[in-house]
């Protein structure tokens, strides 16, 4: 991490280590040692099981930089939970999520829907939950039969994958399979109906300024390996804080200063879809879209791709001649 730091100028780091918090002397040693490398305002953010909690460790966390905690939630119906072996209840859910947000870290949890047990009576205990804890970062989806689980046995037993060569092909497709007792039609309407319920709970953030669309060569020195990316200065509509964030673009989205009609429209599409974001100060989420904002495209040479300020001033200053050597630019203006 300080070598990232050092060398990359990383100032968060994502701890994907499903093992990372079973041993809690574990985790306090890896507070300790972070918090010797003094790396100034570099944060991090790891998983929690909820029966782990407990304000002591929650205080250590904090201390040592840890900005985000992710919980694995699931369901809010204790049903459901029994039914998936989480051996955690909603009431320890609740608290576990309180006495974080109560030591000052951010948290963000995932449900999903459509457990064998799943009925629209659970949906709805979640979805209630949901409202309680709205302004916090919760992501929700419905269940993927993986195999060698039992989901994807009983998916199986029903009918509804009828062939595992084919099923492993297009599983990136993240088909819905409902391997509840509720019908497959009145399933998938109340799956839109939470969806869309939540999509209107969320607040929406503010852009500011101009977004920075970057450009670096592949290292292999060609157009197909391209690497692009939506540098942007966000406002929280909770708190009213400003922050910048990026974000990577997909490679067959040609940059803004493509003529053509179709790459154009690739542009507009890709700003105009929505951006989900947590706020770095009061950690709630926001939704946000870069659509009409000013689009500066800086390309880069190789390496770590500046910060936010460095990249208009960049822009700036290779407006302000004929060329900045290594560094070209371009606006437009992409309307929602």
């Amino acid at each position: 991490m300080q070598h990232f730091h050092e060398k990359y100028r990383n100032n968060f780091f994502i701890i994907y280590d499903e093992l990372f918090s079973v041993k809690e002397s574990r985790l306090r040693e890896f507070c300790d040692g972070f918090k010797a490398l003094k790396l100034g305002d570099v944060r991090w953010t790891c998983a929690l099981r909820v029966p782990d909690v407990n304000p002591d460790i929650l205080a250590h966390m904090k201390d040592a930089g840890c900005a985000v905690i992710g919980f694995g939630l699931e369901s809010a119906s204790n049903t459901v939970l029994h039914s998936m072996r989480k051996k955690i209840t909603k009431e320890q859910m609740r608290r576990a999520l309180d006495l974080t947000s109560t030591a000052g870290i951010g948290w963000n949890g995932n449900f999903i829907f459509g457990d064998v047990c799943e009925t629209t009576e659970t949906m709805d205990e979640t979805v209630d939950f949901f409202r309680e804890y709205s302004r916090n970062c919760v992501n929700v989806g419905y269940i993927m039969p993986f195999p060698s689980t039992p989901i994807f046995d009983e998916a199986m037993r029903r009918g509804l994958i009828k062939s595992k060569g084919l099923y492993y092909s297009t599983v990136n497709t993240y088909a819905m399979y409902n391997v509840t007792k509720v019908p497959s039609p009145q399933y998938q309407e109340k799956i839109r109906a939470v969806l869309d319920e939540i999509r209107r709970l969320y607040r929406d953030g503010w852009v500011r300024g101009k977004v920075v669309m970057t450009t670096q060569p592949g290292r292999l020195g060609t157009d197909d390996h391209q690497r692009h990316a939506a540098c942007f200065l966000v406002e929280c509509s909770h708190c009213g804080d400003s922050h910048e964030y990026m974000l990577d673009v997909p490679m067959n989205v040609v940059d803004a200063r493509a003529s053509d009609g179709e790459a154009r429209q690739d542009l507009t599409t890709l700003l105009n879809q929505p951006v989900d974001l947590m706020c770095r100060t009061c950690h709630t989420r926001m939704v946000t879209t870069l659509a009409g904002a000013e689009v500066v495209d800086v390309a880069l040479p190789l390496g770590s791709i500046p910060l936010y300020s460095d990249l208009l001033a960049l822009a700036a200053e290779a407006d302000s001649r004929e060329k900045l050597p290594g560094v070209s630019t371009a606006a437009t203006a992409v309307g929602g």
